[in-house]
């Protein structure tokens, strides 16, 4: 019987290469992996078939090292590939102060970027919560907030960058809270 050696892959690096930029396609697949829509609908959106949106997705993922769509779009914006304003346009960023702050430490553990999976099972091991719990808590952020997994943990990242910043939010767009302002219970 032969025993088939399982290859020890090199850790991804998290970066893509220097210069790298997406293409028009790839660039408009993670803004709507962004805006949350699932893959049929990105797909009809973008007029192609599910297995073509799945390989620019795939390629993308795999330029970035993302191991889940939330991991993904936080990375692209890291390393600039997309914009807070391109993915976060239009969304309420008070809905945030309606949130418990274990909701909260629920969305910190969902926008972790080390490359650690964000599902519910991981995250409520993180929290030391089952995740049945962690999955009332993301249907209550659904509840409190009407935004969707994605949105939410977009809105929370980009309040949260604000908040080390020390910025307030640009007046221009959807509200002036800083997210002390907003998340002013959780002590940060």
């Amino acid at each position: 019987m032969l025993v088939k050696e399982v290859e020890k892959k090199e850790p991804q690096q998290h970066k893509m290469s220097e210069g790298r930029h997406l293409t028009g396609r790839e660039k408009d697949v993670m803004t709507l992996v962004a805006h949350g829509l699932s893959n049929k609908e990105i797909a009809e959106k973008l007029g192609v078939s599910i297995d073509t949106h799945l390989t620019y997705k795939k390629h993308v993922f795999d330029s970035l090292g993302a191991t889940s769509s939330i991991n993904a779009v936080l990375l692209a914006l890291d390393q600039n590939l997309l914009t807070y304003e391109e993915v976060t346009r239009g969304l309420d960023k008070s809905v945030l102060s309606r949130l418990s702050p274990r909701e909260i430490e629920v969305l910190d553990a969902m926008t972790r970027k080390n490359g650690e999976d964000n599902s519910n099972k991981k995250i409520g091991k993180n929290l030391s919560i089952s995740a049945e719990t962690v999955h009332d808590h993301i249907a209550g952020i659904y509840r409190k907030t009407g935004l969707n997994r994605m949105q939410a943990a977009l809105v929370y990242v980009e309040a949260k960058k604000a908040n080390e910043e020390q910025k307030p939010y640009d007046p221009k767009r959807d509200t002036t809270a800083s997210f002390r302002e907003i998340v002013v219970y959780q002590g940060r």
